[in-house]
């Protein structure tokens, strides 16, 4: 039973590392307009396109994220050889992760690389051969609406220092400048493009930005990432239950997993014996998975809350011989979090200097359910508190309480599961229930309002924008009442 309770485990992590939240596959047509300024869209994560040798004939994914790629690895664990099941387990998650890894001098530990789009998507829109999701389908709503020749989509490899992708961000705001003889770009960020863009803005200032759209972000970190490098590894009972009992939209079937899986117990005993297996072998799954692979990524560092993160490296690097070993991740880490220190004040400023900035995210979603964390409301992907520009939330399945007192009751949300009267732009923050991580289809309501807000002459409100704070949305991403 342990054994089989690990596999499922580290199915479920390797899974986990890679949530994507997919859009729908149809769309409805927007009205075109007249670009006052172009539009950079800086993507999050792409685990899914980012390749070792990439353009050679050994080309291949960095990650093997298909039900053949994990399932091999798991096989291989359980077929008997040297050392214990666990040690099995765990060399074939290091071996699984592999690509991801960076070696003690910052270098990546692999040739990858990914597709890039320098100049504007009008030289891709013809040639591109995807199925529009997240930001994707943000570009391909942007091109119908502006014209791809004022739509540029800034990819870049995720893993890197966002102090190092912020230089690149910066060639690509100065190419949309050359090219359309303006002195202002619009930018619209998601999910690790949110950090990535505070770093821009920390080198080199907001002053080529009319207006800055976060949506979905990591504008103010992670808990799941300190958490992580914390050693705060946990079944999350309360995450997983939520989780299970919204698997689907039906309501047999949710009734159903909730009376046989987590009503029955049965969720509650697979917590305790994961925690049981996580415990007891804790340090051996940091020592050979944790840390040989997402202890050296950059950008994974860069996410952790500032004031943790020296509790962060001593976990991660518990001998000073390993703090000498991993200085170079150690070293740039410690600079983000110099930049997340400031990131509230400097975008205050950029701000009063003109810049219209506001977030949008989604919320009334699990997180995945192997931290502490976990219960928090999220878009599925990431904590809807942090995206939000550190609101007070509920955790998922709850509200605030019938006692909760709100500095401005006018800033929570109508099921008080959300209150941005203390968030750091209670005033141009909007919280999307239901909306899931990055989510974008052209035409829908949820996309035309990330383009309203850009569009805006002034700095958007919720007093000026005509769509109220707090938003139901439904499958197709247009707004429902509650």
């Amino acid at each position: 039973m342990k054994r089989i309770l690990a596999v499922l485990l580290a199915a479920i992590l390797i899974f986990a590392a890679a949530v994507p939240a997919f859009a729908a596959d149809t769309a409805n047509t927007a009205a075109a307009v007249e670009a006052e300024y172009p539009l950079v869209i800086v993507r999050g994560m792409q685990f899914r396109t980012q390749y070792i040798d990439y353009g050679t004939d050994a080309q291949r994914p960095y990650l093997e994220l298909s039900v053949k790629g994990i399932g091999s690895r798991l096989l291989k664990a359980l077929k008997p050889g040297k050392g214990r099941f666990v040690e099995r387990l765990a060399d074939q998650v290091q071996a699984f992760f592999d690509g991801i890894v960076f070696n003690p001098d910052g270098s990546s530990k692999n040739n990858v690389s990914l597709d890039t789009y320098p100049g504007s998507f009008a030289n891709y829109i013809d040639t591109v051969d995807w199925e529009p999701y997240n930001e994707q389908a943000l570009v391909m709503a942007a091109c119908a609406r502006y014209g791809a020749e004022n739509v540029y989509y800034f990819t870049y490899d995720w893993r890197l220092d966002p102090y190092e992708v912020a230089a690149q961000i910066n060639d690509t705001v100065n190419t949309a400048l050359a090219d359309h003889n303006t002195e202002k770009v619009n930018l619209i960020c998601g999910s690790m493009g949110g950090i990535m863009t505070n770093a821009y803005l920390y080198r080199y200032g907001s002053d080529k930005i009319n207006s800055l759209v976060y949506n979905s972000s990591t504008v103010c970190g992670t808990y799941v990432t300190t958490e992580l490098l914390q050693g705060k590894a946990v079944a999350n009972e309360k995450a997983l239950s939520y989780l299970v009992e919204n698997l689907s939209d039906k309501k047999l079937v949710r009734n159903f997993l909730s009376v046989f899986l987590v009503k029955s117990g049965l969720v509650r005993i697979a917590c305790k014996l994961l925690n049981r297996f996580i415990n007891k072998n804790r340090d051996l799954i940091y020592e050979r998975t944790f840390r040989p692979t997402y202890g050296t990524v950059p950008s994974i560092w860069a996410l952790v809350q500032p004031d943790e993160l020296e509790t962060c490296i001593d976990y991660m690097f518990p001998t000073e011989e390993l703090k000498a070993e991993n200085h170079v991740v150690i070293e740039k880490a410690r600079r983000m979090a110099e930049i997340n220190r400031g990131t509230a004040d400097m975008l205050r400023q950029a701000q009063a200097n003109g810049c219209k900035i506001s977030l949008v995210a989604g919320y009334n979603h699990a997180c995945v359910p192997f931290y502490e964390s976990a219960a928090t409301q999220s878009d599925g992907v990431l904590e809807s508190a942090l995206m939000l520009g550190r609101a007070t939330v509920a955790e998922v399945g709850d509200t605030l309480g019938d006692g909760y007192v709100a500095a401005d009751p006018s800033k929570v949300s109508p099921d008080n599961m959300i209150d941005l009267s203390g968030a750091l732009f209670p005033e141009n923050t909007w919280a999307f229930k239901n909306s899931g991580h990055v989510t974008a289809r052209e035409g829908s309501d949820l996309t035309n309002f990330a383009f309203a807000l850009i569009e805006s002459k002034v700095q958007p409100t919720v007093t000026n924008m005509g769509v109220a704070q707090f938003q139901n949305v439904d499958k197709n991403y247009n707004f429902i009442p509650y």
